[in-house]
């Protein structure tokens, strides 16, 4: 991960341990890392979804997330992007310290939890 400037060595080492929590739960899940890119891919039912973390000078945490197949996504009732897939969840430096990582995690986590496959 590349540091940012935005943010102190303290937040940055939260927000690493919060990607290597997060990817060991997409890990169990039965979520794969792409060879080729940045991306873990998990399969849903609503395709494959594809995941990866940010931050910006806003945002502490940004889990990026875009489904391969948007329509049937649509179909399937997800909240996302209709034509790029896009279904990304941001996590304000407020929310980081009134929440923690385990409660941002686990907001995620229910998120998600619907589109898994059985």
């Amino acid at each position: 991960m590349r540091l940012s400037r935005h943010f102190t060595k303290k937040q940055h080492k939260q927000i690493a341990k919060f990607q290597t929590k997060m990817k060991e739960w997409l890990t169990q899940i039965g979520a794969i890392q792409d060879e080729s890119s940045d991306w873990i891919l998990l399969p849903t039912i609503a395709g494959t979804l594809r995941i990866s973390f940010g931050e910006n000078e806003i945002s502490l945490v940004s889990i990026f997330g875009r489904f391969d197949t948007p329509i049937l996504a649509k179909n399937k009732g997800i909240q996302c992007n209709p034509y790029s897939g896009k279904w990304n969840h941001h996590y304000t430096r407020d929310e980081w310290e009134q929440y923690g990582s385990d409660k941002i995690l686990s907001f995620f986590q229910q998120d998600l939890e619907t589109w898994l496959i059985d």
